[in-house]
């Protein structure tokens, strides 16, 4: 799922990755902390 989020924001389809991911940790999606550094890392954005 995370992966999709990255490529919507390389493709200019999602402006910010980090609210998504926060709300997908919020219904209960179990990412590690690592996966989540990594993405937003990739996306340019602050890390949680």
């Amino acid at each position: 799922m995370a992966g999709f989020l990255l490529f919507g924001k390389k493709k200019g389809k999602i402006r910010e990755v980090r609210p998504l991911l926060l709300q997908l940790l919020q219904k209960g999606f179990r990412l590690s902390n690592r996966l989540i550094d990594a993405v937003l890392e990739e996306a340019g954005e602050t890390l949680l």
